[in-house]
């Protein structure tokens, strides 16, 4: 404050330092307000946002079935209307080309429902009563009688009786165990047939929520441009954009790569298991497919129930399947994988290990697979910022 000297009044001096530090004080305390009611509020903070994607899960699907979908469209676009057929209309090249599309995504989706879920469930209900069965647990309650006398004539010197009381002890246990479970497995399945008739609806909302994404994808696309551009100044706005193009094109690379690397590897474990005759091969090619999609564990958590299934109907199977996934496993992880996905991820197996566990912890199963690929996109914005911060310091990789 400054005494004006001709009428005996004080006035403000604007002052840029300490306008600076005020700012830098008041947002300090705003975010630690923030950070406070957050850590304080953090179960309705978690319910509201779990109430919110609930809310929007129709509108979220429509944005993956219409971004997974845009390369196909923007393909029967291109090389076959386009260049094939020779027709120069764009209105119409859309148009045929959006609803080649969806017939395809719809075909798929139905044969998938009539053809592969109901033998898949066929398969696990078989499986699951055939062990749970009182003739099977007899059956395996004979064999490891016969089992444990064998080996304790052959090695004396062990004390296998005790063993063997506590697995015969544990028989009925199991027995009523699986009773149990039969029996509240009805109520589950009611409820199951619920959420698909929900699941359902909502697929049908998205997709035709999504028919109107990839319609209006270039005005979408404009738009994003337009709030990347009124946010960031001008000379950064282009390198944001150019940025954002490279995170899709690693999440998109990993995403329709480990698809098509896992629909692979399940139709040569269907093949070749049909071939041998080995019980449920679809149930057992199916989980090895699904479970594949997660990076180097997904194998080995898919081999375990399927080794368990045969274990209990077929033990040579059993033995002959664990050998085959472990072949399988490296045919996918020396030469399969690396031709399909390439340098499509970049990341050290620590920080696909750090995806898989922190992904699977929030959204399991699906966060196990998209955690890579997020992580992946992570790193590779961080790299950029370092490399941003590091060349306005005037600072070389080679100094490091």
């Amino acid at each position: 404050m400054k005494k004006n000297e001709d009428d005996n009044r004080f006035h403000f001096e604007h002052n840029h330092e300490y306008l600076t530090i005020s700012i830098y004080v008041f947002s300090v305390i705003v975010l630690s307000s923030l950070a406070v009611m957050i850590i304080f509020h953090l179960g309705d903070i978690k319910d509201f946002i779990a109430g919110f994607l609930s809310s929007m899960s129709s509108f979220i699907i429509a944005f993956f079935i219409a971004y997974f979908l845009n390369p196909l469209v923007k393909y029967i676009d291109a090389k076959i209307l386009k260049k094939l057929f020779k027709v120069k209309d764009a209105k119409i090249r859309k148009l045929v080309s959006i609803f080649a599309a969806y017939v395809i995504f719809i075909g798929l989706i139905a044969m998938i429902l009539t053809i592969i879920i109901p033998q898949f469930f066929s398969q696990f209900f078989n499986s699951f009563s055939s062990l749970t069965s009182e003739k099977n647990l007899n059956y395996m309650y004979e064999k490891l009688n016969k089992f444990f006398t064998m080996i304790n004539k052959k090695l004396p010197y062990f004390e296998w009786n005790s063993i063997q009381d506590e697995v015969v002890n544990y028989i009925p246990q199991l027995i009523s165990t699986s009773t149990d479970a039969i029996t509240e497995f009805f109520p589950k399945l009611i409820n199951f047939s619920i959420s698909i008739i929900k699941g359902i609806i909502n697929l049908l909302l998205a997709i035709v929520v999504s028919c109107y994404m990839l319609s209006d994808k270039q005005i979408l696309k404009k738009n994003t441009v337009k709030v990347i551009y009124s946010v960031f100044p001008k000379k950064y706005a282009k390198g944001v954009v150019s940025t954002l193009k490279e995170c899709n094109q690693i999440f998109y690379a990993f995403v329709i790569g480990k698809t098509i690397d896992s629909l692979i590897i399940g139709l040569i474990c269907f093949i070749v298991t049909s071939i041998i005759q080995m019980p449920y091969s679809l149930l057992i090619s199916v989980i090895v497919g699904v479970t594949n999609m997660i990076p180097y564990f997904g194998p080995f958590i898919g081999a375990i129930p399927c080794i368990i299934i045969l274990l209990f109907t077929d033990p040579v199977m059993a033995l002959i399947f664990a050998i085959f996934v472990f072949i399988l496993q490296q045919f996918d992880g020396l030469y399969l994988g690396p031709k399909i996905l390439g340098q499509s991820v970049g990341l050290t197996p620590l920080w696909v290990v750090f995806g898989i566990t922190v992904g699977g912890y929030y959204a399991g199963f699906i966060g196990m697979f998209l955690g890579v690929p997020i992580v992946a996109v992570l790193a590779f914005l961080l790299n950029r910022l370092m490399n941003f911060a590091l060349e306005k310091r005037n600072v070389s990789e080679t100094e490091i």
